[in-house]
């Protein structure tokens, strides 16, 4: 799913996110087991990205090339 909202003015946000929730909570029961990592337009959680084991594997990559951050 993904979900876009106009917002002529920043009043107008809020509302727009609300809504958003909205559809996503009315398709929560045919979600998918992780996100499409182009569509996290937002700051998101890492771990739905990928698998659970993915996700584990990519972070001990992480650590073994770049453990200073």
């Amino acid at each position: 799913m993904f979900a876009v909202g106009a917002t002529p003015s920043p009043e107008l946000t809020p509302a727009v996110r609300a809504q958003i929730e909205v559809v996503k909570r009315a398709l929560a029961p045919w979600a998918a087991g992780q996100m499409y990592l182009n569509f996290a337009e937002t700051t998101q959680p890492a771990a739905p990205l990928w698998t659970g084991a993915a996700h584990q594997r990519l972070r001990q990559v992480k650590a073994d090339v770049d453990p200073a951050t």
